[in-house]
C-alpha cells in the first residue's frame, strides 16, 4: 500500500508559535512513527524572512516555506486570492497533486487556497476550527453577535472573517471541531450539515524534556528561585482573552499579604506584555517574565513549576491545559466550557468567569491560596489530571482520530 500523502497548511503569524503551531507539531511527529503509512508536507505561507522558498526534507515530512509577497511590509492579515492561487500552483508543480491527496487548513484566513484546492483537485479537505471567532471578536457577548450579525446594512471585519470560516466550512469535506461547543456552534450558527463535522479533542505525545533534579536545580538557580520559593506558572500568549492582568492582580495581593516565597513565572509574548510588566512594578522581585519558549524544551518549565494558574476567557482546547496534565503540574482554570474536560476539586481547581469577560478577582486569589497551601490538594489533582490526560489527550488518539479512517478507506479500496 502506498502512502497517504497529507498537506497540513498554516501561515506564518502569531498561530505558529501557540496553538496551532503546537498542533501541526504534534501531528509531524506522529507521522514520522509511521513511515510505512504517511507523507506529510508541512506547508507555511508567508514568509517574511524568506526571499525563496525553502524546502527541508526530515525522514517523511517535507517542511516548505514560502515567501510572502515583497510589498508587505510587516507580515500579512491574510492569504490573498492572487497569492493562495500562486501558492497552490507552487504545490502542484512541486508534487502533482492527484485525487488521494488530503489537504488539511487550519485558519479562516485561508480560504482562497482552499478555494483552490476545490477547483483544480479532487483532493479530500480537511478543515479545523482551532478558535471561535465569534467569541473573540465579541467578547464571549452571544446576544451583540447576533444583532451586529441580523444587521444587513452592519459591515465590519468581524463578520468578515465569519463568513469566510463559512466558506471554509461549506468547502471542507470534513470540519474538525475540538469542543462539543464549537460543534454546536457550527451546526446552529453557521448552518452546517452535522455529517461533516467530527469532534476531535487535541492532544500531545510523550515528554522528551524529562530533566533530573540536578538540571532542574540549575534552571531554578538560573531564573533567580531559591529551593524555598513556591513557583506559580502561567504559559501562554500575553493579551487580554487569557486573563493574565487578573493573575497579576491576584498575585500582588498574595504577596502583599507576606508570603514571601512565591515567585510567579510567565512565558510567553504578545502585545499586552509591556503593560503586564508595568502591573508588576511593585512585586518585581517576585516576576520573571521569560518570553516565548520553543515547544521542544516548554516542558522543563512546568517540570520546575509547583502549580500553575491559567485564567483564559475564551479557549477551544488548550495545548497548555494539556500539557500541565501531561507534566502533573496542579493547575487553576477558568469555569469557560473549554475547560468542561476538567471536573473542579478533582482534576483541576476553578475559578469563575462572571458576566462575560469578568473573572471573580476575589475567588481567583482565594484559589491560588489553596493551592499554594495545601499540598495533598495539588498531589491529588495532578495524579487525576495525568490520569485523564493518557484516557483522552494523546497525539496518538488524536492522529489516528483524524486520519486512520483515511487509510481505512483505501484498504477497503483495494
Amino acid at each position: 500500500m502506498r502512502q497517504k500523502r497529507i498537506f497540513i497548511i498554516n501561515q506564518a503569524d502569531e498561530s505558529q508559535n501557540y496553538g496551532v503551531g503546537k498542533y501541526i507539531y504534534e501531528i509531524s511527529e506522529e507521522v514520522k512513527n509511521r513511515k510505512e503509512s504517511y507523507q506529510l508536507i508541512s506547508v507555511v505561507l508567508g514568509c517574511s524572512n524568506k526571499t525563496k522558498i525553502e524546502r527541508k526534507v526530515e525522514e517523511n515530512v517535507t517542511y516548505l516555506e514560502i515567501p510572502k509577497p515583497y510589498f508587505y511590509k510587516n507580515g500579512m492579515m491574510g492569504v490573498s486570492e492572487r497569492y493562495s492561487k500562486g501558492s497552490f500552483f507552487i504545490l502542484n508543480d512541486l508534487f502533482e497533486i492527484n485525487e488521494s491527496d488530503v489537504f488539511h487548513f487550519n485558519s479562516n484566513m485561508q480560504h482562497f487556497i482552499i478555494k483552490a484546492v476545490k477547483e483544480h483537485t479532487s483532493a479530500k479537505i480537511i478543515y479545523s476550527i482551532h478558535i471561535s471567532l465569534w467569541k473573540v471578536f465579541y467578547k464571549n457577548d452571544k446576544e451583540l453577535f447576533w444583532s451586529e450579525w441580523n444587521d444587513i446594512e452592519k459591515v465590519s471585519k468581524s463578520k468578515e472573517d465569519i463568513k469566510a470560516e463559512i466558506k471554509n466550512c461549506e468547502l471542507a469535506d470534513t470540519i474538525i471541531c475540538l469542543t462539543d461547543t464549537m460543534a454546536k456552534d457550527v451546526i446552529e450558527m453557521y448552518e452546517i450539515p452535522e455529517n461533516k463535522i467530527r469532534k476531535i479533542e487535541n492532544g500531545i505525545g510523550e515528554i522528551k524534556n524529562k530533566i533530573t533534579k540536578k538540571k532542574k536545580d540549575l534552571l531554578r538557580n538560573e531564573l533567580k528561585f531559591t529551593t524555598e520559593d513556591f513557583v506559580l506558572l502561567y504559559v501562554g500568549r500575553l493579551n487580554a482573552q487569557k486573563g493574565v492582568s487578573c493573575l497579576i492582580t491576584s498575585f500582588k495581593e498574595i504577596v502583599r499579604d507576606n508570603c514571601k516565597n512565591i515567585k510567579l513565572l510567565v512565558v510567553g509574548d504578545g502585545a499586552d506584555k509591556e503593560n503586564l510588566i508595568s502591573q508588576c512594578n511593585e512585586v518585581s522581585e517576585h516576576v520573571i517574565f521569560k518570553g516565548y519558549i520553543s515547544p521542544k524544551i516548554i516542558d522543563q518549565y512546568y517540570q520546575i513549576s509547583d502549580a500553575m494558574v491559567f485564567p483564559s476567557l475564551n479557549e477551544q482546547s488548550s495545548y497548555v491545559m494539556l500539557e500541565a496534565m501531561q507534566n502533573k503540574v496542579a493547575m487553576i482554570v477558568t469555569d469557560i466550557p473549554a475547560f468542561d474536560v476538567l471536573d473542579d476539586k478533582k482534576t483541576c481547581l476553578k475559578t469563575e468567569l462572571k458576566e462575560l469577560n469578568n473573572i471573580n478577582q476575589v475567588l481567583l486569589t482565594e484559589t491560588i491560596k489553596l493551592l499554594i497551601d495545601d499540598r495533598a490538594i495539588r498531589k491529588e489533582i495532578s495524579n487525576n489530571a495525568y490520569n485523564l490526560f493518557r484516557a483522552k489527550f494523546t497525539s496518538k488518539r488524536m492522529f489516528e482520530k483524524t486520519y486512520g479512517e483515511l487509510i481505512a478507506e483505501e484498504v477497503a479500496l483495494l
